[in-house]
């Protein structure tokens, strides 16, 4: 979750709340697939803000008017933004993958789509799959690249590897 105040060209004062998520495998297994194994004994925050670890699926986005920048009407936006989380974990608990599956399915584009997509498909071991996303693919890298090898040629280099 990212809480950010903003002023935009307009000069009105917004309350921004960003909530985006993904599966605790996903950067693991990035990782594996680049081989950089040892991201994965860096904190635990690396997979939010780290370099190398992917941004997760866009679930809430919103932006509200802020009337003025007292703290009183900040403390009840942050209350407002947490309650929201709280109401999200509430509503995915003990369902998380599958309700993280259908939310990201009805998705058609957000930043590193292509690069989480494939981890779902690598995770649920669907090799030929991921092999066809990447041909079929506008992007020619896949947004990462390791020791001069892009995340396109390491995910087909990880399937053919397990096909």
């Amino acid at each position: 979750m990212l809480l950010s105040i903003g002023v935009p060209d307009d000069y009105e004062c917004n309350f921004h709340t960003r909530i985006n998520v993904k599966p605790m495998y996903a950067d693991a297994l990035l990782w594996d697939v680049m081989d950089m194994q040892s991201n994965k004994d860096e904190p635990l925050s690396l997979r939010a803000i780290g370099a190398f670890a992917l941004f997760g699926m866009p679930v809430i986005d919103t932006k509200m008017k802020m009337e003025s920048l007292e703290i009183s009407e900040l403390e009840c936006f942050v209350k407002g933004a947490l309650k929201s989380l709280s109401d999200l974990l509430q509503l995915v608990k003990g369902n998380e993958e599958d309700w993280f599956y259908a939310e990201e399915k009805k998705l058609s584009q957000y930043y590193q789509n292509d690069a989480l997509r494939l981890m779902i498909l690598l995770q649920s071991e669907k090799y030929a799959e991921a092999m066809e996303y990447v041909s079929n693919s506008d992007s020619d890298t896949g947004g990462f690249e390791n020791k001069g090898s892009n995340l396109y040629v390491r995910v087909i280099e990880y399937c053919r590897k397990r096909i």
